[in-house]
C-alpha cells in the first residue's frame, strides 16, 4: 500500500476515509521520500530519545519486553547518529542492527576513559558470492581506524575482503588506499556516488 500524508507521526496508523476511496489520490497525494530525508529523520529520531522501531511486536501487540541488545542499540544508535547526518553511513532500520549485534556481526570499541562508543566495525560474511564485506565502520578516536580495518581483515572468513566508500569522503579513501584497498568499482546515483574498493595487499608502515 502506498504511503499518503495525514499528520506527522511516529507510528503507521489506519486511517477510514468517508467518500468515494477514487478520491483519495486526488486529496491525499503520495509520499516521496529522498535518501536525504530518510537520513535526516534517523538523526532526528536519534536526538530526539525515538527508537520507532526498536521494539519488535509480540502477540496481542504489546511490545516485545527490552534485552541486553536493546540497550546497546540505543547506545550504537546514538554514536552513529552524527555519520547519518553527514551521510557518510546511511540509515538501517532498527531491528536489522539489532539481529546483527546479537549475531556477532557489529564489533563495538569503547573509549578505555569513558566507557562510551568510539567505533564500530560491521562485517558480513556473504553465503552465495566469496565476498567478505566491512559494511559499516566508523571511528571517533585517532588510531582506532587502523585497528578496526586489521581486525575486518583477521576476521573475513572469505578470499576477497570489500567495503563501500562515498566519493566525497576523500580522507577515509586515502586512508582505506594506506590501508592496502583498491578501486574496482563506481556506482553513479542520482546524488551519491558509492565506490567499492577490495583488500590487496599489506598495510602500508
Amino acid at each position: 500500500m502506498e504511503s499518503r500524508k495525514v499528520a506527522k507521526m511516529h507510528q503507521n496508523v489506519l486511517v477510514f476515509y468517508k467518500g468515494n476511496p477514487k478520491d483519495i489520490k486526488a486529496n491525499f497525494p503520495k509520499i516521496e521520500f529522498t535518501q536525504e530525508d530518510e537520513q535526516a529523520f534517523a538523526a532526528e529520531a536519534t536526538e530526539d530519545g525515538a527508537t520507532p522501531d526498536t521494539q519488535e511486536q509480540q502477540a496481542g501487540g504489546e511490545p516485545a519486553p527490552f534485552d541486553e541488545y536493546d540497550t546497546l542499540l540505543a547506545e550504537l544508535n546514538e554514536f552513529r547518529a552524527p555519520f547519518i547526518k553527514k551521510r557518510l553511513i546511511s540509515y538501517e532500520h532498527y531491528p536489522k542492527i539489532k539481529e546483527c549485534l546479537a549475531n556477532g556481526d557489529i564489533h563495538i570499541e569503547r573509549n578505555p576513559d569513558t566507557g562510551k562508543i568510539d567505533g564500530y566495525l560491521w562485517m558480513q560474511n556473504l553465503k552465495r558470492q566469496p565476498i567478505s564485506r566491512v559494511y559499516e565502520i566508523c571511528s571517533a578516536r585517532k588510531g582506532l581506524g587502523r585497528r578496526l580495518i586489521e581486525l575486518a581483515i583477521e576476521k573475513k572468513k572469505n578470499p576477497t575482503l570489500q567495503l563501500f566508500v562515498v566519493d566525497y569522503n576523500e580522507n577515509a579513501i586515502s586512508f582505506y588506499q594506506h590501508m592496502g584497498f583498491v578501486e574496482v568499482e563506481r556506482e553513479t546515483g542520482k546524488k551519491v556516488n558509492n565506490i567499492t574498493m577490495e583488500y590487496r595487499g599489506h598495510a602500508d608502515a
